[in-house]
């Protein structure tokens, strides 16, 4: 008896906020979003997470969404719910006289104070008596503010909808009145050179900007569901160069023109300074087969042993006088010191090369006006190194 009149009392004080609503108007409304419910008492953002729910629902087209403020737990408890399931969800819809609800819940997704938000929202058809959709996103913690959370509320019911998920763009050129292209869609600057696109495709789009007497300018962006992508325009006059900085004729470093690409020559001097010192290892290797004292105690050494070192190393001195021995054995020991340096020389020199060419791709790649040119994110180098050699694979992605 108790429990029911609990019920009777929650459905009560739900109908009184949805009648005492200034916009009583809206009580065709077809969609209703539910406030959230908060898992651990995270009332405040579940509060401001609905606010901008309720506003990008609002913005769907053919949506009619009522601004009534009503949670999912005052319904839930005042049909009799633990958990909203479709019978539940049907008779709530029924009393709001909705087509359809977005319901939800937010919780931690850690203990302490190193967390994000979870949401899972669904959105319930009632004609149909099921959920028509879901989604589970998770919001930094640090995003709290209604202004902050607007944009993933944006891309939320974007896709909760089923509605095309876009961005914006900002485009900032150094000439006002420019003309900018986002692929074929053409439209130009206002005073200050800034043009936002409010509503473009979610993905890479072409950028072209382009004003009398200057070289067009080329370039691109990538656009994030609820997001702006910014791209800022420099425009240098024809003749004097390119839109991507190529310097004019006869510009060095410091004189308006681009820098050298010090990263690829640097990389490229210490290839070929590795490389000789890998020559020099080598040469030093077949010069101490000329060693008297090494000479001497090989022709010692039975035909049967091929190796002199392992001999040596061994102790056998085969008649040897003392100072022949050791002298032997510091060409050996000499020789193993350079048969490793020779390949630590060798590897650092493929290893610089394969760097050099990995900057100079980047470096010729910013200067290219095609923006479908290979990137630097595109190249993969792989060295690889045996007692037979070494070797350097490259990858590119076009």
């Amino acid at each position: 008896m108790r429990a029911k009149i609990i019920r009777l009392a929650a459905l009560f004080a739900a109908l009184g906020c949805f009648l005492a609503s200034p916009a009583l108007a809206a009580a065709d409304a077809s969609v209703f979003v539910l406030g959230l419910r908060s898992i651990e008492g995270d009332d405040d953002f579940a509060r401001n997470l609905t606010t901008t729910i309720r506003e990008a629902a609002d913005g769907i087209e053919g949506w009619e969404v009522s601004p009534n403020d009503i949670s999912l737990t005052q319904m839930s408890l005042a049909h009799g719910c633990d958990e909203p399931d479709a019978i539940c969800l049907s008779s709530i819809a029924s009393d709001l006289g909705a087509q359809r609800l977005v319901y939800g819940s937010v919780r931690r997704t850690g203990a302490g104070d190193s967390f994000d938000f979870s949401l899972t929202l669904y959105l319930f058809n009632a004609e149909t008596q099921q959920i028509e959709e879901s989604l589970s996103e998770t919001i930094p913690s640090g995003t709290t503010r209604i202004a902050d959370l607007r944009p993933h509320a944006a891309r939320f019911l974007a896709e909760l909808s089923g509605q095309p998920q876009t961005g914006s763009v900002r485009i900032l050129a150094s000439q006002p009145g420019s003309t900018v292209r986002i692929d074929d869609d053409e439209a130009t600057t206002d005073e200050q050179g800034v043009f936002v696109a409010p509503t473009v495709p979610v993905g890479r789009h072409r950028i072209e900007v382009e004003a009398e007497g200057y070289e067009v300018f080329r370039g691109s962006v990538t656009v994030s569901a609820g997001e702006e992508a910014s791209l800022e325009a420099h425009l240098v006059e024809a003749g004097g160069g390119d839109a991507i900085g190529d310097a004019p004729p006869g510009a060095g470093p410091g004189e308006g023109g681009r820098p050298m690409p010090w990263l690829a020559i640097a990389s490229y001097g210490a290839a070929a300074i590795l490389f000789g010192l890998t020559a020099w290892s080598w040469s030093t290797i077949d010069g101490l087969d000329e060693n008297a004292d090494y000479h001497s105690y090989r022709l010692r050494v039975p035909t049967t042993r091929a190796d002199v070192c392992a001999e040596l190393d061994q102790g056998l001195a085969y008649g040897a006088p003392a100072s022949e021995f050791a002298g032997a054995q510091d060409v050996c020991s000499r020789a193993g010191t350079l048969e490793v340096l020779q390949w630590v020389f060798l590897a650092g020199s493929v290893v610089s090369a394969g760097l050099g060419t990995y900057f100079l791709i980047d470096y010729l790649g910013e200067a290219e006006d095609d923006s479908s040119a290979p990137t630097l994110s595109r190249l993969r180098l792989a060295p690889s190194f045996s007692s037979n050699g070494g070797f350097l694979s490259a990858t590119v992605d076009f």
